[in-house]
């Protein structure tokens, strides 16, 4: 969750928030929430312009 630049290139390419998983990692001592992406077959292709090109 704190981590925007992830969740724009799976946004692009057609990935959708599923859920988030709540205090899931923890790093030093602090717990951080997880967002989770997932993308259906069935689910329509991003548009040309917004896919993310490796």
């Amino acid at each position: 969750m704190d981590n925007p630049a992830r969740c724009r290139v799976d946004h692009a390419a057609g990935f959708a928030v599923e859920g988030l998983q709540r205090r899931k990692l923890a790093y030093d001592g602090v717990r951080y929430d997880v967002e989770l992406h997932a993308r259906l077959v069935i689910d329509p292709e991003p548009a040309d312009g917004e896919r993310v090109r490796a």
